[in-house]
């Protein structure tokens, strides 16, 4: 249960709460179309460049630690966004969360795969992932609707939002 909530979590306020509005903002802070693609080829570039070094993060010193880091690294991205407006400042938030995602991607299943194998589970995993698709699925639709209705109160509160939930989803993630 903890890890659907987690995942759950981590996609409504890591990556959906912002992702209907994520052009509109660019576009209302004065990039060009071209910009805000070069604004999400950093993103892309970040990811190839860090996935393996941050993996290594991982096996090193656990995955929940790099979890914890990609919280940390998920909110203070958004929160980076949310005070940006400038495409330079626009890219350093989208490299910082692209380098959170690295330090997410697979460590966090691992952690729970772990975890569950340390508690003497011997079953299938597929039903849990299937179901954690499931999950994630709604709270990402459930996240992009929020995140338009906080956006038209003021186009800043998505990513606001979404960085203080993720500064306590570090929390839990740390105390669990």
């Amino acid at each position: 249960t903890q890890y659907y909530v987690l995942s759950g979590l981590l996609v409504y306020c890591g990556l959906s709460l912002t992702s209907a509005v994520y052009v509109t903002f660019l576009l209302k802070n004065g990039l060009s179309l071209m910009e805000a693609n070069l604004v999400n080829a950093a993103f892309f570039l970040t990811l190839f460049l860090c996935e393996i070094p941050t993996g290594a993060f991982a096996d090193i010193f656990g995955r929940k630690t790099s979890f914890v880091v990609a919280c940390f690294l998920y909110a203070l991205g958004k929160y980076i966004y949310g005070l940006s407006s400038t495409m330079s400042f626009f890219i350093m938030a989208e490299v910082i969360i692209a380098v959170a995602y690295t330090f997410q991607n697979g460590a966090f299943q691992a952690w729970f795969v772990d975890s569950m194998k340390h508690h003497g589970y011997e079953g299938s995993f597929t039903a849990i992932f299937g179901r954690l698709s499931l999950i994630c699925q709604i709270c990402s639709a459930l996240g992009a609707i929020t995140g338009s209705y906080l956006y038209a109160i003021d186009s800043t509160l998505p990513w606001f939002a979404g960085a203080m939930m993720l500064i306590v989803l570090m929390v839990v993630a740390y105390l669990i």
